[in-house]
């Protein structure tokens, strides 16, 4: 989706799951102000807390009376609705039959991103510079992660759970959970885990439009198995392959990584030899030998040669990179690239 200053796409996996629980929304809204919404759900104990967000949060948000005048506020109301409403509908207090959804929402409104965030799925903005030599250390000033992933065991989290009478239990064979159940601190949905101290309100972040080069949201699928740096490298190999600029960096993991991409951008559908060469670069640096995403939903035709560098397939190539570096989780994604980063 194009609008005034920026690309948008998405792409989605469910990976080495047997099934996709995640859901993602990129629209443009017109009314009451003109503006530019994404979000990534990743749902958990089902389908119904992210289908249901997917649906209705935007739409809660701008009814919000004090949007767009102020945003924070407003996101916070439509959070928080939006979770009162799904759990009213779901009807469930039984931990075996309640879902829940994390959310990460972006609105590009005027010359300003505002990002909110409830669960561990994450927003990470950037500069895209293909003249540098890439290392972790050098991308580190261009990427910036905006929101906070909310864990259990992070301080002010587990002080909120405790104090709701709840615990949190830490584990060196897993994640922190929320009464040794329920991975994250926040999150819509989750009805049984309400009265633990698991809330559905958000942090919001603003970003200047002049600090952003591009935007990634997705779920912890992605972020398992790649930092924030890698994720921008590859945003930066994308953008310097479309303008026929071979990007250099001294580092053997994302050396792998460059190779994978441009063998990615070599694919037709990201299903063919190319893909599956890409995938076994990744393998290198990965957890397992080897593993072809065969999933339909990250397959890609392209009736322009431009379109290989798309948002959307942007996503489609971190969302296999994911999977093949070993990612055991659903991957889903919402990238925009701002025009002017394609000459545009």
């Amino acid at each position: 989706m194009q609008t005034t200053e920026f690309y948008w796409g998405a792409a989605s996996t469910c990976g080495r799951r047997p099934s996709n629980e995640d859901q993602h929304v990129v629209q443009s809204i017109s009314k009451p102000v003109s503006c530019t919404y994404a979000a990534v759900f990743d749902g958990h104990g089902g389908t119904g807390a992210s289908e249901y967000s997917a649906a209705n949060l935007h739409n809660t948000l701008t009814q919000q009376k004090e949007f767009p005048d102020n945003v924070p506020k407003s996101m916070q109301q439509a959070f928080n609705i939006t979770d009162r409403n799904y759990i009213k509908q779901e009807g469930s207090a039984d931990i075996f039959s309640s879902a829940g959804s994390t959310a990460i929402v972006c609105l590009h409104i005027g010359d300003k991103f505002f990002f909110g965030n409830a669960g561990d799925s994450r927003a990470v903005v950037g500069r895209i510079d293909v003249n540098l030599n890439f290392t972790p250390q050098s991308l580190k000033p261009i990427t910036k992660q905006v929101s906070t992933d909310h864990k259990p065991h992070i301080p002010e989290e587990k002080q909120r759970i405790e104090q709701y009478g709840s615990c949190v239990i830490e584990s060196n064979d897993d994640c922190s959970r929320v009464a040794g159940m329920l991975a994250v601190s926040r999150a819509i949905g989750d009805a049984p885990f309400k009265g633990c101290g698991v809330i559905a309100t958000p942090e919001v972040f603003c970003v200047q439009q002049v600090e952003v080069d591009y935007v990634v949201l997705a779920c912890d699928g992605l972020w398992d198995v790649m930092t924030n740096e890698e994720v921008g490298f590859v945003l930066q190999c994308v953008v310097g392959a479309f303008k026929n600029k071979q990007v250099q960096c001294s580092d053997q993991r994302l050396n792998c990584i460059k190779n994978a991409v441009a063998l990615f951008l070599q694919s037709d559908n990201l299903q063919d030899e190319s893909a599956k060469l890409a995938e076994r670069e990744l393998a290198k640096i990965g957890q397992y030998d080897y593993f072809s995403s065969e999933s339909a939903d990250v397959k890609a035709q392209y009736p322009t040669h431009d379109d290989k560098f798309s948002p959307q397939n942007i996503g489609r190539i971190l969302a296999k990179t994911a999977v093949a570096l070993g990612s055991e989780d659903n991957v889903s994604i919402v990238v925009g690239v701002r025009a002017g980063c394609y000459g545009k």
